[in-house]
């Protein structure tokens, strides 16, 4: 999901199974391939198992892509529990407002 620059402002998504890709040598991205998405779609959330109230888990963000093929990487977020980012989020909710 995520707005890319090119597109703006019309919000896109890809839906598709992702592979993996090494955008360094040292570390294993997800991958979707034929993914248009672009810049300005950075952060964007990719969700699985996603139901009709549009509840799911997050398993990665839009990161980077290539500037001469189509395609869009991010780092995987999946746990044996479920997402990391499902953790970031319980500990964000126990945390005091620093605003207050």
């Amino acid at each position: 999901l995520g707005y890319s620059s090119e597109h703006d402002p019309n919000y896109r998504y890809c839906s598709m199974h992702q592979s993996t890709i090494f955008g360094v040598s040292w570390y294993e991205n997800l991958w979707l391939d034929q993914c248009g998405l672009g810049s300005g779609a950075s952060g964007g959330p990719w969700i699985a198992d996603m139901d009709e109230n549009g509840v799911g888990t997050l398993f990665s963000i839009n990161s980077w892509g290539f500037d001469d093929k189509i395609g869009m990487a991010g780092p995987s977020l999946r746990t044996q529990d479920g997402s990391l980012a499902e953790c970031l989020f319980q500990e964000a909710v126990k945390a005091k407002d620093p605003g207050k």
